[in-house]
């Protein structure tokens, strides 16, 4: 029934509408976090299906109705646009009957044309401000594009490395060098996101202190982005971080959800059964100069790749209504 048959009784599609609509109420429309995300989101990926939030824009889904969603639903749903992915004590001998059973009989579909839009380069960085009287803390946020590992491995994986040496706890060096040593920030983050169709993610962001500005949160966190591009990281960092790393890809298979994920996720945005298997080896091969080069490519102001970075401040707003 997930893949074919669908058919809920009208009042079932205007409840379950009703739903949806209460949901983005919630979470987004009413979280002036959630709606500075969406919409920095929305200004970094120009003419790219990433710029849509999952559940939709609130206006489009007030007027959606059953034929829009049945028609999505008969064009997208099939088997052979779809991954089943089984986690437990089960072999593949146990499974290739059972599978052929439930989804087997069920028919092909052809599928439309996946055309993937390219993002166009940009001659300027763009700046997005929220300012919301709800918040009471500012922040800074900065987002640039980069390859996924389905795109380019090696700089992937140097990525990988670099994002757990710049902001993977609390010694890592934005950590060490804006909270620890020079109180100026309150926290500080540096994301990568590899798992995703055509563009990953880099995104730096930090809380400043008081008395701090969130403008000179971004100028010290663009100085030791400078610094990686000029000097580069250590070999002892390297071998850290790497370390650190794969004991946490140990890790995470120690559960009957966590390999399905990690598979599920990595498969649905192009990347190989091969890859996921040697992960663990292909990352240990990743050096120093490796890094280096993935930093000065992807993280560089001065020659941006594709487009410049997007920065967004979210910062408090006057307001007469009390706490």
């Amino acid at each position: 029934d997930r893949l074919v048959n669908i058919s809920p009784p009208p009042e079932h599609f205007k409840s379950e509408k009703q739903v949806v609509i209460e949901e983005r109420r919630q979470r987004t429309d009413n979280d002036p976090r959630a709606m500075f995300g969406e919409q920095i989101n929305s200004l970094f990926y120009i003419n790219h299906p990433y710029a849509t939030p999952v559940i939709g824009w609130m206006d489009e889904i007030e007027k959606y109705e059953w034929d829009d969603v049945k028609k999505f639903y008969d064009t997208w749903y099939a088997p052979n646009n779809a991954i089943l992915i089984v986690s437990g004590d089960i072999t593949a001998d146990q499974l290739k009957p059972l599978a052929e059973k439930y989804f087997g009989a069920l028919p092909r579909k052809e599928l439309p044309p996946r055309i993937r839009p390219e993002i166009p380069p940009a001659p300027a960085p763009a700046v997005l401000t929220l300012k919301d009287p709800k918040i009471h803390q500012s922040t800074f946020h900065k987002m640039y594009l980069a390859p996924t590992e389905s795109k380019s491995r090696t700089d992937s994986l140097a990525l990988q490395i670099l994002a757990d040496i710049m902001g993977g706890n609390a010694t890592s060096r934005l950590y060490k060098h804006l909270v620890v040593e020079q109180k100026k920030a309150t926290s500080v983050e540096f994301h990568y996101n590899s798992s995703a169709l055509d563009y990953g993610t880099i995104s730096l962001s930090g809380t400043p202190a008081q008395g701090i500005s969130p403008q000179e949160i971004g100028a010290l966190l663009d100085l030791e982005i400078k610094n990686v591009i000029e000097k580069g990281v250590s070999e002892q960092e390297v071998k850290d971080s790497i370390q650190k790393l794969q004991d946490e890809a140990i890790f995470a298979r120690d559960s009957v959800a966590g390999p399905a994920m990690i598979f599920g996720e990595e498969l649905a945005t192009g990347n190989s059964v091969q890859n996921i298997e040697n992960w663990a080896q292909d990352i240990a091969k990743i050096t120093v100069p490796d890094i280096q080069a993935a930093t000065k490519t992807y993280l560089n102001d001065d020659a941006p790749w594709i487009r410049p970075a997007v920065t967004g401040i979210l910062e408090p707003e006057a307001s007469d209504v009390p706490r």
